[in-house]
């Protein structure tokens, strides 16, 4: 199972080319801090990550839910433990079934909740 959710997401980042993004803002940020690194004063410092700043329900506590489960349900504990305290929200805590119920999800199904939503959408349009 976990081959063909990792071959199904890798193939869906590919296409929408969130991988490519993924990489090209990495290389921006690595510049960014190696310019500083090199020449202080004149170049400004990067800013630290404050973390993942989200109210009750809002689409950025939508997205760490998503992937948060995929990890989870993945038993991907590593990167689910990274995620939490990278994200200051080491502590945070979600019902998959109230998740389920407000995305129109399956409850009864093992797949992570990105998958399924993935699945469902391009049952009804096609992304990318």
């Amino acid at each position: 199972m976990l081959s063909t959710i990792y071959t199904e997401t890798k193939q869906f980042s590919e296409k929408c080319g969130i991988q490519q993004e993924v990489k090209d803002a990495s290389i921006s940020y690595a510049e960014q801090i190696v310019k500083n690194l090199l020449d202080p004063e004149h170049n400004q410092p990067v800013k630290d990550f404050e973390g993942i700043k989200f109210t009750n329900q809002s689409p950025d506590q939508d997205e760490f839910i998503f992937v948060h489960d995929f990890f989870k349900t993945s038993h991907l504990d590593f990167p689910s433990q990274i995620l939490a305290f990278e994200s200051q929200h080491p502590g945070f805590k979600y019902s998959r079934r109230e998740v389920c119920q407000r995305f129109g999800l399956n409850t009864n199904d093992d797949a992570p909740l990105l998958v399924q939503l993935i699945k469902m959408r391009q049952q009804y349009q096609n992304l990318c």
